[in-house]
C-alpha cells in the first residue's frame, strides 16, 4: 500500500521511490497488454522528420525525404544524437522505397515521427479489396494499393477509398506489367492489370525486347527506382 513521507520502512528506501514501484507492479496487473502497449521501437523505425511538404500533414499520411535536416560535417551532435530526415512530397518511381508514415500530425515546416520500416498502421487508398500490396503515389499523401508496391498490407477496414490500414514497410513485391508507348516510355500496371495512372521508362539492357509495339503487354521488375523487362509474349512472324 502507498505510504506517507517520513513513515518507516525497511532498509534505505524513500516513500516516493516505494510508491512509484507500487504503482508499476498495480498496472502490471491490470493493464492491456495488446498491441497498444507496445513501445514503437519495437515494431517499426521510428526517425524525426521535417515535414517541408507545403500542407499540414495526419497521423498515418506519408511523406519521402530528400536529404537529412542536419548532415554530421554541419552537426555531427545532432547527426548522432537526433537524426532527422528532410520530408517532402513523393515523387514516383524515383522515391519508390523511401516511404515515411507519419506517427502523429504535423505542421508543415515542423518535425515529427514517422515510421521508416517495420509493421505500422498507415492511411491506404485501396482501389480493389483484397490488395496485397501499396505504393508510393506521385505526390499522394497516402499509400496506393495494387498487387505491387513497396508495403504489404497486413490488414484493411473494408471497402474501397482512403482507410487505415495496418502495412509492413520494406516487405516488397517489385514486379509490375506495363503497357508499352514507345521509345522506352510505358504505362504501368499492376501485376493484374490494373492501371496506375504512372508512366515510367523501362530499360532493355540486352535489347532483347525491341520488337514490342505500342499497346504489347509485358512484364517487368522495378530495382530502386528503375524498370526492366524480364518477359513478354512470344511476337509470331519473326
Amino acid at each position: 500500500m502507498p505510504v506517507r513521507g517520513g513513515q518507516p520502512l525497511d532498509g534505505n528506501i524513500q516513500a516516493s521511490t516505494w510508491n512509484k514501484v507500487e504503482s508499476f507492479f498495480d498496472g502490471e496487473g491490470t493493464s492491456y497488454k495488446g498491441v497498444d502497449a507496445l513501445p514503437l521501437d519495437s515494431r517499426c523505425s521510428v526517425l524525426n522528420i521535417k515535414n517541408s511538404s507545403g500542407v499540414n500533414l495526419l497521423r498515418g499520411q506519408i511523406l519521402s525525404w530528400s536529404s537529412v535536416v542536419y548532415n554530421h560535417s554541419y552537426d555531427s551532435t545532432e547527426y548522432w544524437r537526433r537524426p532527422t530526415l528532410q520530408g517532402k512530397l513523393p515523387a514516383f518511381p524515383q522515391d519508390a522505397e523511401k516511404i515515411a508514415v507519419l506517427q502523429e500530425p504535423i505542421k508543415n515546416g515542423e518535425i515529427g515521427l514517422a515510421a521508416v520500416g517495420g509493421i505500422t498502421p498507415a492511411v491506404v487508398d485501396i482501389k480493389k479489396v483484397g490488395d496485397a500490396y501499396a505504393y508510393l503515389g506521385d505526390s499522394a499523401n497516402n499509400l496506393i494499393s495494387s498487387t505491387s508496391g513497396d508495403a504489404k498490407i497486413l490488414q484493411a477496414e473494408g471497402g474501397l477509398g482512403p482507410q487505415f490500414c495496418l502495412v509492413s514497410l520494406g516487405t516488397s513485391q517489385h514486379f509490375w506489367q506495363v503497357s508499352v508507348i514507345g521509345g522506352g516510355s510505358a504505362a504501368l500496371l499492376g501485376m493484374s492489370g490494373e492501371p496506375t495512372g504512372i508512366f515510367v521508362t523501362v530499360l532493355d539492357p540486352l535489347a532483347m525486347f525491341t520488337d514490342l509495339k505500342s499497346g504489347s503487354r509485358a512484364f517487368v521488375k522495378q530495382v530502386g527506382s528503375e524498370f526492366y523487362y524480364i518477359q513478354a509474349p512470344c511476337i509470331t512472324g519473326v
